[in-house]
This record gives structure tokens, C-alpha cells and sequence, in this order.
């Protein structure tokens, strides 16, 4: 479990994906990384020095490979596939060139989401643009998929506000960091949804 002192957790939320963070250019992702450790070192302490890994309860849906995979034939009842939609969405909300990459669920992962708010790619609300339009914000709770898989059961059930796309998001993604490591499952149910529905915006 994260533990916080109130002077650590007010000072992250001033460096938010809306914060310094993002609107600095000049620093580097290593710059900013270093700045963060020599300024915070207590702000990411664990209790048992580690993050907690996933648990067992985790599962796959039935219909999909042991990592996940998109069964084949799920596509092929949508006119558009799940990463066509996503694409065309980012396209509808005027996401920039840099950032399209995001915008495919084979793309968007633990890695890149973190590599694209340290190294600015996605700059402003850039990504956010992107994410809502995997998560179809505003319109879907996927907590049911959520719970199937587990997720519920994780880091005390704190990962579960990311299912919920149709209500408020964390506004400090610091205090969330563990759900990175379901991130995968998560993605999972967004694209599940995009199978046969419309993105936010329509196909």
C-alpha cells in the first residue's frame, strides 16, 4: 500500500499531467525523473519496499488469448475494428501527429502511457484526448468486465475508478501508480466495448 504525508501528496498534485511536469520542454525525461526522486524521496514509499504484484485472481476473459489477444472472430462483427474506431476518434478530437501513435490499443500500454507524460509527446490534454477515446468516456462503466476480471481484488479495489470512464477520473495519477500493472486487463474491457459499439464520437 502507497503511504503519503499530506506535504508529499500536495506537492504531486501541483506537478499533475496538466503541471510543470508537461508544460516545461526544456527538460529532459531524465532531468525530470531525477528532479522528482531529489525533491520526493519518500512520496512512492511502499510498505514492504515493493510494488504489490498482480494477483492471482486476475483472469483473461474465456473468449480471449492467455495475454489477452483480441479473439479473431469478435472483429469481423463490427464494419470498423476496435483500434480503426480508437483512431478515428483521436482523428474527431484533433489529436496531434506525435501523439496518434496512442491512439491503437496494441500501442497504448503501461510503458508508453508513462513514457508519454514524462518525454511530452502528448502535450496539454493531448492525452487525455487519446485515453477517452479508448476508455469511450462519458458513455460506459465497465466496471462489470472490471470485476470479472479481477480487478476489483486489486491494490484494495483502487484501480476500479478507471473502469468507471462515464464518471470523474483521479486528478494525481502518482497515487495510482500499482494499477499500471493491470493496466492490460483494464485496456482489455475498453476494447471489448469497441468491438460492437461506436466510439464517443461515431464510427
Amino acid at each position: 500500500m502507497l503511504t503519503w504525508t499530506p506535504r508529499e501528496s500536495n506537492l504531486l498534485k501541483n506537478r499533475s499531467i496538466t503541471g510543470p511536469y508537461r508544460d516545461n520542454r526544456e527538460e529532459t525525461p531524465l532531468k525530470k525523473l531525477r528532479h522528482f526522486a531529489n525533491h520526493y524521496p519518500n512520496a512512492l514509499r511502499l510498505e514492504g519496499g515493493q510494488l504489490p504484484a498482480k494477483e492471482s485472481t486476475l483472469v483473461w476473459p474465456k473468449s480471449y488469448g492467455a495475454e489477452g489477444q483480441m479473439p479473431t472472430s469478435s472483429v469481423a462483427r463490427s464494419r470498423m475494428s476496435p483500434n480503426e474506431k480508437l483512431d478515428l476518434c483521436c482523428r474527431k478530437r484533433a489529436v496531434n501527429p506525435s501523439c496518434q501513435s496512442m491512439c491503437n490499443f496494441d500501442v497504448l500500454n503501461d510503458k508508453t502511457l508513462v513514457s508519454a507524460f514524462l518525454t511530452n509527446v502528448c502535450p496539454g490534454q493531448q492525452l487525455a484526448h487519446a485515453v477517452e477515446c479508448a476508455s469511450s468516456k462519458i458513455q460506459v462503466d465497465h466496471s462489470s468486465c472490471c470485476e470479472g476480471m479481477g480487478i476489483s481484488s486489486f491494490f484494495g479495489g483502487r484501480c476500479m475508478p478507471f473502469c468507471r470512464a462515464n464518471a470523474a477520473q483521479p486528478t494525481n495519477p502518482f497515487e495510482f501508480l500499482p494499477c499500471l500493472q493491470v493496466f492490460e486487463y483494464i485496456k482489455t474491457c475498453y476494447r471489448r466495448y469497441q468491438v460492437n459499439n461506436p466510439n464517443i464520437l461515431g464510427d
